[in-house]
Order: structure tokens, then C-alpha cells, then sequence
């Protein structure tokens, strides 16, 4: 029978909670501490970079992701395969008071992920909750590998890696896909968590890209765009050569201009403004082209560049919160591209990188979002 069951891991400064499930057939029953192992593997990669005074907390589910219709009889197979491995985000998002940004040296005209907002209050803990910072699910259908003190390559040419097989311990149900390693997927999703993730989106509905989500007085009222992400704030239109915060405050303004004058019908007079077409130009055109947007860090040497992905068809989830797929194969910044390599363990991409898989320009996007990085 599969256990099922919270499991609890820390580091020194990071803290998990893991709801887990093993897999049907798993009858050593070990797959879900297996899983928070491979979770503790990817904090302590980050926490040796990204210094954290102030302990963050990760809510985590290893589960499966198969949707049965109504009435399946137990024990079914799950014949619809999801093809999605994880996915990660904040938990919450604070914007700072024009007052407490200018104490802090940060900006009052974004929102921080919890997890970075938190490091910046001595009062954290009082000002923003104990509950998790980070919320996190993968997807316990897939063939995962994982990664152990003795073994935390994997070996890709000893046939290990194939169809079906087994190494290491772990278990796979999924007889004709190649194996994943948990903390590879962990590392990169928590990465999202920590607030490397993009506003833009179509928030008001399938049709209509804004900078971030309508927002509402304490009434209800729509009152116009929440603040953007911090992530967002060097992006940069490269065929218009155009900070994207240029495009976000016209559109944020067409949306408050149309509220002022329609109220709750503002939609109508929203679709025929500027703002609109704006972020209609954007959508079909800008967010669907390779090269197309970049974001910027700063660094000794002034603002260094990095593709973000932007392929020909919009990927929901994917298209703009990641580095671009062809631009970083095989380098050090391959961490955050939107697809994970299969058929071997972390270390074994980029062996000996300075920082592991973290890269210089990954480091330099989190600290120009305002987390301090203890590694050059």
C-alpha cells in the first residue's frame, strides 16, 4: 500500500513540508523520503548563494498528476499521461510603502516575492505570517532518478538512463520515457519560487496581455493593474528598443482611464485605447518572437543581457519566465530554460561551473531583483 503522509526536511536556512504520496507499487515505500532528499539537494544549492537571514519555508506535493473521470473504479491505470514535471511559485507578494522602499533601497512600484520580502524585515515573521513562502507540486508520474552522497552524477552512456529502467533505488511506472533527476526539476522550480517569474499574461481573459492582474479596492471594486512583478523590471523590447515598463505603463494607464470613465463596464472602452492595442502588438507579435525580448542585470562591467524565451506560438507558463531554449543549450545558464534534460543527474551538465548550475546570469538577475548573493 503507498504511504501517504507529510514529510518534514531543513537545511540551515530553508524549511520544507512535503505532502506526499508514493507511488502505487512502490513496495519498498521510500519514494517519498527519496523525494524530500532530492528537495533538501536543491535548497542547499541555493541557500550556499543566496544568503537568508531570515529562514524561508517550502510547501511541497509529490503526487500524482493523472485526472480520472468521474466514477473510475480504484486501481485504474492512469492511461492520460501530463506532461508537466512541476511547476513552482510565491506563495504571496508585498509591495513596499514609498517610505519603507526608500529605507530599503528597493522600489515601491513592484511587488517582491515573500520569499524576499521577508529578508528584508527584521519583524518578518510578525509583519508577514510563518506560512510557507514557496509553493511547489511535481508530478510523481514520471521516471525519476535521484541523486544520492555516493552518486550525484548518474552515468548517461551505461544504459541506465533508458526506457523503463531502474537505478539507484528509484522507481519507475512509466515503462517508455526516459528518466528525470527530482532535483534538477526541484532546483529550477524553486528558483520560480523565488520569484524568477513574469507578470505579463492575458489576466483579464484569453485575449487581452496586461503587466499584471486587475486589482480591487476592499469593496470589490476593480480599481485598475496590480503592481508588476520585480522580475519584470529590466525587461526589455528589443526590437523597439524600449524598456517593457515603457509598454506596462501605458497599458496600466488606458485600464485607469477607462475605469475613471466607464466604471464597472470599462472593458468596452479598454478594447479601443491605446493601451490595448498596445498590448495586443505585444502579445501577437513581440512575446512570440525568438531573440525578441531580453532582460537586463547589472554587473561590474554595466547591464549584461539575457534572451528570454519568446517562441513563434505563446507557451502559457512558459514563454517569457525563462531563458531562451537554443541561446543557452549547453552552457552554464541551461538551468532556467523551460525544458529539462533527461538521462542524467545535475552535475553531470555542466561539471566543474564555478557555481554548479547557477550561472552568472541567473545570480545576477536574483540580486537585481534585491537578493543579496554571496558568490561573484
Amino acid at each position: 500500500m503507498a504511504k501517504r503522509g507529510t514529510f518534514v526536511g531543513n537545511t540551515s536556512f530553508i524549511s520544507i513540508q512535503l505532502d506526499c504520496s508514493d507511488p502505487p507499487g512502490d513496495s519498498n515505500g521510500v519514494m517519498c523520503q527519496k523525494a524530500l532528499n532530492a528537495l533538501k539537494r536543491a535548497a542547499t544549492r541555493i541557500e550556499r548563494v543566496v544568503h537568508l537571514p531570515n529562514k524561508i519555508t517550502i510547501q511541497a506535493s509529490f503526487k500524482s498528476f493523472c485526472s480520472y473521470p468521474l466514477g473510475t473504479p480504484l486501481g485504474t491505470p492512469c492511461y492520460t499521461r501530463d506532461n508537466v514535471l512541476g511547476y513552482a511559485a510565491p506563495s504571496s507578494w508585498h509591495q513596499f510603502t514609498p517610505e519603507r522602499a526608500q529605507q530599503l533601497g528597493l522600489s515601491p512600484d513592484y511587488l517582491y516575492p515573500i520569499s524576499l520580502a521577508r529578508q528584508y524585515e527584521p519583524n518578518a515573521d510578525q509583519l508577514f505570517g510563518t506560512g510557507a513562502d514557496i509553493s511547489a507540486s511535481f508530478n510523481s508520474d514520471f521516471n525519476w532518478w535521484f541523486a544520492t552522497q555516493t552518486d550525484s552524477v548518474g552515468n548517461p552512456t551505461n544504459g541506465n538512463w533508458g526506457p523503463g529502467v531502474t537505478i539507484n533505488g528509484g522507481f519507475f511506472n512509466q515503462a517508455n520515457y526516459y528518466s528525470y533527476d527530482l532535483e534538477q526539476v526541484a532546483l529550477h522550480e524553486f528558483i520560480h519560487g523565488l520569484g524568477f517569474l513574469s507578470s505579463w499574461s492575458n489576466w483579464i481573459d484569453d485575449y487581452t496581455f496586461v503587466p499584471s492582474w486587475i486589482d480591487r479596492n476592499q469593496t470589490g471594486f476593480e480599481i485598475g493593474l496590480a503592481p508588476p512583478f520585480i522580475y519584470t523590471r529590466l525587461m526589455a523590447d528589443q526590437v523597439n528598443h524600449v524598456w517593457l515598463s515603457v509598454w506596462a505603463d501605458l497599458i496600466s494607464a488606458s485600464i485607469k482611464q477607462s475605469i475613471q470613465e466607464r466604471g464597472t463596464q470599462w472593458r468596452s472602452v479598454y478594447n479601443q485605447s491605446v493601451g490595448a492595442k498596445i498590448g495586443n502588438a505585444l502579445m501577437n507579435g513581440l512575446f512570440q518572437t525568438p531573440q525578441g525580448l531580453y532582460l537586463w542585470y547589472p554587473s561590474s562591467s554595466g547591464l549584461q543581457p539575457v534572451a528570454l524565451y519568446a517562441p513563434v506560438i505563446y507557451e502559457p507558463g512558459s514563454s517569457i519566465s525563462h531563458f531562451d531554449t537554443d541561446t543557452y543549450l549547453g552552457g552554464t545558464e541551461y538551468l532556467m530554460r523551460p525544458t529539462a534534460r533527461s538521462g542524467a543527474g545535475l552535475d553531470a551538465f555542466i561539471p566543474g561551473a564555478k557555481n554548479g548550475p547557477l550561472g552568472t546570469a541567473l545570480l545576477g538577475i536574483l540580486r537585481s531583483m534585491g537578493y543579496v548573493i554571496l558568490v561573484n
